[in-house]
């Protein structure tokens, strides 16, 4: 993202400097005896700096215009095919632990929330923990249900496991998330050496 973040300040700089303090006039058109340029040693250094061609067209639309600190998928493809593929892995994720939810057998092993009577049927939710799925499970269930321990509460009262059924589809949804790292690391490193 500094990178990023570099390359557009960059470019608002070069508009700025181009335009953003003269008006719309056009570098051509200026007087530079009508008025003073408020920053004259900046004004120096941005004129001398020589952007080559299509280098300010590419810093200029690298960037999400929605999300100004991310890579723009409309003009890296391969960045939509991998956002998609996780929002699409991310779905089926849920929709699975929404179908536990449904399960009595499943439902039976949560850990009642907080100030609950034994009476009350456990409500839970699934969380997130470090990018996986967690259900909150009481602790004598926690080996009956299988999955990964990610952590336990403070009372112990809780263990949170990553039920086995989300393991391989949260692996899966990692995986193309550590894919969407690489290429846009491949990308900004492309992005750098041109400029």
């Amino acid at each position: 993202r500094s990178c990023a973040n570099a390359c557009a300040t960059f470019v608002d700089v070069r508009e700025w400097a181009d335009a953003g303090l003269w008006g719309d006039a056009a570098p051509s058109e200026r007087d530079p005896g009508a008025r003073n340029h408020p920053f004259p040693l900046l004004q120096e250094i941005v004129n001398d700096v020589l952007v080559p061609e299509g280098l300010s067209e590419l810093l200029s639309s690298c960037l999400d215009k929605d999300d100004p600190g991310r890579l723009s998928a409309e003009r890296f493809p391969s960045l939509k095919v991998l956002r998609n593929e996780i929002a699409s892995l991310r779905r089926q994720c849920l929709d699975r632990a929404n179908a536990l939810m449904l399960t009595p057998s499943f439902v039976e092993m949560l850990a009642a929330p907080p100030g609950a009577t034994n009476n009350a049927p456990p409500k839970a939710a699934f969380g997130e923990m470090n990018g996986r799925f967690v259900v909150p499970v009481a602790p004598t269930f926690k080996n009956k249900m299988g999955g990964i321990v990610h952590d336990v509460s403070r009372t112990g009262r809780t263990a949170y496991v990553e039920p086995p059924d989300l393991v391989g589809p949260t692996n899966d949804m990692r995986r193309a998330e550590a894919e969407l790292r690489q290429e846009e690391q491949r990308i900004l490193r492309a992005i750098t050496q041109q400029i």
